[in-house]
């Protein structure tokens, strides 16, 4: 039987070190270990060539497309009329002509598309296959852009970001319908998005909506040692260049952490990750906060602190950071929008609160209780041992991909044992 062939067109380089690159560099390494034949496209980034050789070595083609920038003068602003902003921001004429190229020039089973902003480029009515053979179309909605701009509209900082998000929530919800009509399968990481998703296009069929829960590659989180902690120590870590982890952080340092100091005048909160902007960084000069930015090995930034915090008010897909946090045997405190996404038993895996002063309650007892803290420990990692490997995740993946065609089938045979 010839090997399967995928095509997975992404935003950026999938490194295993950055958001949802953690779980899109886990499905291509565990694609590998099962000989499925992979192709990517993907813009550069800003990251260095030499930082990507572990993707290079997962791929049979790793293809890199020089993207637009974030904001530039050049942006077609008439698009905008048309089209919302993060789509637009994501247009790219090199773009369009590395997968038109690649679709006319390769047979594909499956073209598997990051982020439904990007599937823009399989929407071109002008697209070509290989002998005719179209490939199944399928979207990882890692993230469901209107959802998570309901969420920014509720707690936008002034007039004019409410009324932007405002102005996008429906242009976003018309692009996604689009989307979700034209595709041939949907997965979302989380049932919370799956519900949404359903209950706001009622018109699309069920079977082409489904739930796969998102991996991690355990290899990589080896369990901290308690006896490395630093007393009275939180930890938040994540990428800044996402709003929601900077809303976040500025939430718990302003509406939370005074409640702790008053109780616990000792108290250390310590950030960590990459693209601080200047009012993360200043933070720094907050007595009781310790700004490392971004880390090499952020598994040893993680052994120092006693509770990891991630007190999110804005959600997308799965918090990776929790779950990484899980997997690393720490214990957690985070919101119902920051457990939205991941199957777990609140109180048992980790603790969820939402309001401030019951989020400053519970973080000081469970700094004070040793005890709780190994429990918590022990039952997130057993969570992620259950739910959140990329073994369980690419068998959804395989199991969503069949295609009902005698010349199409996913050997699957011997996975998931």
């Amino acid at each position: 039987m010839s090997s399967q062939t995928l095509l997975m067109i992404a935003p950026y380089p999938p490194t295993p070190d950055t958001g949802a690159g953690i779980a899109i560099f886990g499905d291509l390494t565990e694609l590998k270990r099962r000989g499925v034949v992979v192709d990517l496209i993907c813009f550069r980034s800003h990251r260095p060539l030499e930082t990507l050789h572990e993707i290079k070595q997962l791929c049979r083609q790793f293809i890199l497309v020089e993207g637009p920038p974030a904001w530039s003068l050049k942006t077609p602003w008439p698009a905008l009329l048309q089209q919302p902003l993060v789509v637009v921001r994501h247009q790219s004429l090199l773009m369009r002509q590395a997968i038109a190229t690649q679709l006319e020039s390769h047979s594909y089973d499956v073209a598997l598309v990051e982020f439904s902003f990007m599937f823009q480029y399989l929407l071109q009515p002008d697209l070509i296959f290989t002998q005719d053979k179209q490939p199944l179309l399928v979207v990882d909605h890692l993230v469901v852009t209107p959802k998570v701009y309901q969420y920014f509209h509720q707690v936008a900082p002034t007039p004019l970001a409410k009324l932007f998000r405002q102005y996008e929530i429906p242009r976003l919800k018309k692009y996604l319908h689009k989307v979700l009509l034209t595709a041939d399968k949907h997965l979302f990481v989380g049932q919370e998005d799956l519900a949404y998703v359903q209950n706001q296009f009622p018109d699309l069929p069920n079977e082409k909506l489904i739930y796969r829960p998102i991996g991690l590659l355990l290899e990589r989180y080896p369990l901290a040692d308690p006896v490395q902690a630093e007393p009275f120590t939180l930890g938040f870590f994540g990428a800044f260049d996402w709003a929601a982890n900077v809303d976040a952080v500025h939430y718990f340092v302003r509406e939370i952490l005074p409640l702790i100091q008053v109780q616990m005048p000792q108290v250390k909160f310590v950030l960590g990750g990459r693209a601080g902007p200047a009012s993360i960084r200043a933070l720094a000069n907050h007595p009781a906060v310790e700004f490392v930015g971004e880390v090499e090995d952020m598994f040893s930034l993680a052994q120092r602190v006693a509770v990891i915090v991630a007190p999110l008010r804005i959600g997308a897909g799965t918090r990776l950071k929790i779950l990484e946090a899980m997997a690393w045997g720490k214990p957690v405190v985070t919101t119902s929008i920051g457990v939205e996404g991941i199957e777990c038993v609140a109180g048992e895996d980790l603790l969820v609160v939402d309001e401030p002063k019951a989020f400053a309650h519970t973080v000081v007892t469970l700094l004070n209780d040793p005890v709780q803290q190994i429990h918590l420990a022990q039952a997130g990692r057993r969570r992620v041992e259950l739910t959140y490997t990329v073994q369980h995740s690419v068998d959804r993946l395989q199991q969503a991909l069949q295609k009902p065609s005698a010349d199409f089938i996913w050997d699957t045979a011997g996975f998931g044992a």
